[in-house]
């Protein structure tokens, strides 16, 4: 399990040709919680890419630590776009939160 943490430019929520794949962001704290409870943490890495691996069957979700996130970035205000979940962001502003 795992995805990549993008500056959405636009603040659409979505990654389009305004979001080109270069505009990622290193260095966010994410964790990853099993039915509730915190399982593990990784890092983006210099591409904003984290990876959970080896995950058993169960309800997962993530968690970007705000405090992580660095200046000038923020979580999108706009999660669950319309039109292609691949493309989208699934966490909310307030809590950091994905959901399962």
């Amino acid at each position: 399990m795992g995805d990549f943490v993008w500056k959405d430019t636009n603040n659409n929520g979505i990654q389009d040709e305004t979001t080109p794949n270069g505009v990622v962001v290193a260095g966010v704290q994410i964790e990853l919680y099993k039915n509730g409870t915190l399982f593990a943490k990784d890092t983006t890495d210099a591409t904003g890419k984290y990876l959970f691996t080896n995950l058993d069957a169960g309800t997962y979700k993530i968690k970007v630590l705000s405090a992580s996130i660095p200046a000038g970035c923020e979580i999108s205000s706009v999660k669950d776009a319309p039109n292609d979940d691949t493309k989208d962001s699934d966490v909310d502003k307030t809590t950091g939160e994905s959901g399962n």
